[in-house]
C-alpha cells in the first residue's frame, strides 16, 4: 500500500462569507413573509409557516457554522489550516 496523504478540504474565506450572506437573505425572506397571518388561512397558512420555520432553521444553522468557522480561522489559509501547501 502506498503512503497516501490525506488533504484537509477546507472552504475558502470567500465561500464562508457567501454562506453568511445567503443566510442573511434567508432571514430577510422569513421576515418578509411575516404578514402571512393576514393574507392566508387554512392550508396555505400552514404551508407558509412551515416554509418560514425551515428557512429560519437553515439560515441559523448555515450562518452560525459559517460565522464560527470565520472566527476560529477554519478556512483555507486560515489559522487552523494544517495543509502542506501553507508550510512551504
Amino acid at each position: 500500500m502506498q503512503n497516501e496523504q490525506v488533504t484537509n478540504k477546507l472552504p475558502s474565506k470567500m465561500s464562508l462569507i457567501v454562506r453568511v450572506m445567503v443566510s442573511c437573505y434567508l432571514i430577510y425572506t422569513v421576515y418578509s413573509l411575516g404578514d402571512v397571518w393576514n393574507r392566508y388561512s387554512g392550508g396555505e397558512l400552514i404551508l407558509y409557516l412551515i416554509i418560514m420555520v425551515v428557512f429560519g432553521l437553515a439560515a441559523c444553522i448555515m450562518g452560525g457554522l459559517a460565522i464560527r468557522d470565520l472566527i476560529t480561522g477554519k478556512y483555507f489559509a486560515g489559522a487552523l489550516d494544517n495543509s502542506d501547501m501553507m508550510k512551504k
